[in-house]
């Protein structure tokens, strides 16, 4: 059953006019959503980092060894996943809005870590992608060779 058959619940009220979404893949939308939403709660604690100030070195291990801007990627997928899952074309224009944003934030953003971290930054940013964690993809690759 199509998610503008059964009618979701947002959709007339806040959400008009959309498209048909199968069941399933509005489902996953709310699973991604759900995930994306949690690693960003994750990313504000336990402590505030709005400036690279805050940090008492450059962060290069750990998740962020595939992804420089976790973040905002989890920002990009929550917002992409609410639009999908609603099916409203309201959702996705915003959603491709709020992307175009945090792109330009990334730029803002990699300027300010380069002039503070400088070399470090430098090499780090040759190493790793600004978003999507492709040495993932290839680590994942190798182990099941």
């Amino acid at each position: 059953m199509l998610a503008h058959q059964c009618g979701h619940p947002l959709n007339p009220i806040f959400f008009p006019p959309y498209i048909p979404i199968p069941d399933i893949l509005r489902k996953i939308s709310y699973a991604v959503f759900a995930l994306s939403f949690i690693a960003i709660i994750h990313s504000k604690f336990p402590k505030k980092h709005d400036k690279p100030e805050d940090f008492k070195k450059l962060y290069t291990d750990g998740v962020y060894r595939f992804c420089k801007h976790l973040f905002y990627l989890s920002m990009m997928i929550c917002s992409i996943s609410l639009a999908v899952s609603t099916g409203s074309i309201i959702a996705m224009i915003l959603s491709i809005l709020i992307i175009l944003t945090l792109l330009v934030v990334i730029e803002i953003e990699e300027k300010e870590l380069e002039i503070y971290w400088g070399e470090t930054w430098r090499e780090y940013a040759k190493r790793n992608p600004k978003l999507i964690p492709i040495r993932i993809y290839i680590e994942l690759f190798k182990r099941c060779r």
